[in-house]
């Protein structure tokens, strides 16, 4: 059974991800050190709320440094909504904060009306359905069993974009803005909605993922 190693700063929907991942197959642990992290072999960062305070928490208990030690060994990482947003260079939320910069690009605020002009619901907060970002493929990624148009769930503000298009691995449409919703780069993946939070789909997403 694969050991999964979910980080715990406080700042996530631990236990839903425990489960989840245990539903999946897979051996579920905690790690709150910097030495926890280190002897992971896959590594989960789920998180919830400001930012700037999540990032302020990583680097005051030197989880930053870990997880950029864990990331470099081409092990697999998961970040999961607040946990994806990290893994960009910087966010734009209540000022600019630094990210882990894992992956280059920015976190900005989803635009608060349509592309008609009319106001819509911010926070997005809801079931939506992903599609693939152009000219990426989602053979070989956590997302391999999932199907175009097969529902997840979304609860947040502001979205990841990142510099370049081939790191964008989903998104959707929301009333016509294109919205990121996962992204990739080699061992890395980055999902904006919860997959502990998204049924069947989401048990297969983390299914595929301890499988890597």
């Amino acid at each position: 059974m694969a050991k999964i190693t979910i980080v715990d700063c406080g700042i996530g929907n631990l236990l839903k991800v425990v489960r989840a991942v245990r539903n999946a197959g897979g051996d579920a642990v905690v790690a709150t050190t910097a030495g926890e992290i280190s002897t992971a072999d896959f590594l989960i960062l789920p998180g919830v709320g400001a930012f700037s305070h999540g990032m302020q928490v990583l680097n005051a208990n030197g989880l930053s440094e870990a997880i950029h030690k864990f990331t470099n060994r081409g092990r697999p990482f998961m970040g999961i909504c607040l946990g994806m947003q990290f893994m960009l260079s910087k966010s734009e939320e209540f000022g600019v904060s630094e990210g882990l910069d894992l992956i280059p690009g920015k976190v900005c605020l989803i635009p608060s009306t349509t592309v008609d002009g009319q106001p819509h619901r911010i926070p997005l907060v809801g079931w939506m359905p992903l599609r693939m970002s152009a000219g990426v493929g989602w053979n070989e990624t956590p997302l391999s069993k999932t199907k175009e148009g097969e529902q997840v769930y979304f609860v947040h503000s502001y979205a990841a974009v990142p510099d370049n298009p081939a790191n964008r691995l989903a998104e959707i449409d929301y009333h016509g803005h294109t919205v990121c919703a996962a992204i990739h780069h080699e061992n890395l993946f980055g999902f904006q909605f919860h997959p502990e939070m998204s049924a069947s789909v989401g048990r297969q997403i983390f299914t595929e993922f301890i499988s890597q």
